[in-house]
C-alpha cells in the first residue's frame, strides 16, 4: 500500500481583530505587505469560492510563486483555502 505524504500542521494565537486578520488573508496590498520576510511581493485576489489568489514573492536572488484556491468564505470568521 503506498502510504500518504507527510503533513504539518500550524496552529497559532494572535491577539488581532477579526476584520483586520480576515483583510490581511485576501486583500491584495495587506497580503503583499506582510507576506513576504525580505525583498518585495504582488498580490492578486478573486475573492470567492472557487476563485484563487497568486503571491509572487521577490527579491534580488530569489522568486516564490504562492498559489491557492478559496472554498469557503465567511468574512470575517472564515477563510478556507489551499
Amino acid at each position: 500500500m503506498p502510504s500518504s505524504p507527510p503533513r504539518a500542521y500550524v496552529k497559532r494565537v494572535v491577539r488581532v481583530v477579526a476584520d483586520d486578520a480576515f483583510a490581511a488573508w485576501t486583500d491584495p496590498v495587506a497580503m503583499a505587505q506582510w507576506m513576504t520576510p525580505s525583498g518585495t511581493a504582488a498580490a492578486e485576489v478573486d475573492l470567492r469560492v472557487g476563485g484563487g489568489f497568486r503571491l509572487v514573492m521577490s527579491d534580488e536572488h530569489l522568486r516564490i510563486e504562492h498559489t491557492g484556491q478559496y472554498h469557503v468564505i465567511q468574512p470575517p470568521e472564515l477563510l478556507v483555502f489551499t
